[in-house]
């Protein structure tokens, strides 16, 4: 209690802002403008949703015909909503959505009928973490405000009256599943962690001889493999030949995909150019200004 009680009350001082500042966003706009955007993305395939992983790319479509209708135009690094349910909803559609909001009430409700009044004081352990997930990063972003989302539901499920015990015979064969999960689960997050530290290091200080302290980037690969590749292309000293410019390419094409931002259009217009393919240089222009106007391309 009193180590949930620290993190509740540190995490109050960063919440505990006044209202405009806590609606401003980093990019100058606040989150009722992109919560309106992201109704109307959510109206468009509320059943559905758009796809796992299509958020940005749903979005700066979206934004792009509103500048189009107004003239308006909020983000142009905006990889969430700076909302949970919100994300879900847009990605997942209305199930997933509907799946969090009962689990939320069910959880809520059998706490309160096993524990009574003192579970209600359980509950409010979790005010802390919604306000940020609700507010600011996703949980997928905050891995520290994850854990300790799953370790309070834990927490408190371990503290509920147990009716009834089951003894169940594991054979051997469980046991040492049991035991590799935990071992490769163990080796994965060193590995994660790990490579994040280096990652911090090289943001800070972008020399690429600290990327090669990382033991393996496990999912972290891209992001080795792009420190490399923008590293490269920002060198004016390089000789580029025609193998690593289509290297360049696929790599770009590949990241613009699942991460489109203008920088990277500007790239792919200058390897475009240097391959002579003007035609595509130009497709990539005219799609770039269209999702990023104010970008200049």
């Amino acid at each position: 209690s009193i180590g949930f009680g620290t993190y509740s009350m540190k995490t109050v001082e960063v919440t505990a802002r006044d209202v405009e500042v806590i609606l401003q966003d980093v990019t100058g706009s606040n989150r009722l403008q992109t919560w309106s955007i992201c109704w109307d993305i959510f109206m468009k395939s509320p059943f559905k949703g758009h796809g796992y992983g299509d958020f940005r790319w749903t979005f700066l479509k979206t934004q792009a015909d509103l500048f189009l209708k107004t003239g308006a135009y909020y983000h142009t690094k905006l990889a969430h909503p700076h909302n949970e349910l919100i994300f879900w909803a847009i990605e997942g559609g209305v199930i997933p959505l509907l799946c969090f909001v009962c689990f939320s009430l069910w959880f809520a409700i059998r706490t309160f009928q096993k524990r009574g009044i003192s579970g209600l004081f359980y509950l409010v352990c979790f005010v802390p973490v919604i306000i940020h997930s609700l507010l600011e990063y996703p949980f997928y972003q905050a891995v520290v405000h994850w854990v300790t989302f799953c370790g309070l539901i834990a927490f408190i499920s371990s503290r509920q009256e147990i009716k009834r015990c089951y003894t169940i015979a594991v054979p051997v064969i469980m046991r040492s599943l049991a035991v590799i999960i935990f071992t490769l689960v163990t080796t994965y997050m060193t590995l994660a962690i790990q490579s994040l530290y280096w990652l911090e290091k090289y943001s800070v200080t972008p020399k690429l001889e600290l990327l090669s302290n990382i033991w393996y980037p496990v999912e972290h690969g891209d992001i080795v493999l792009s420190a490399h590749m923008l590293q490269q292309m920002n060198d004016v000293n390089k000789v580029w030949n025609e193998k690593e410019l289509l290297e360049c390419v696929n790599w770009l094409q590949t990241t613009i995909k699942y991460d489109p931002k203008d920088y990277l259009y500007n790239y792919m217009i200058r390897v475009l150019k240097a391959l002579g393919q003007e035609e595509k240089a130009e497709h990539f222009r005219l799609e770039g200004n269209y999702l990023f106007p104010n970008s200049g391309f």
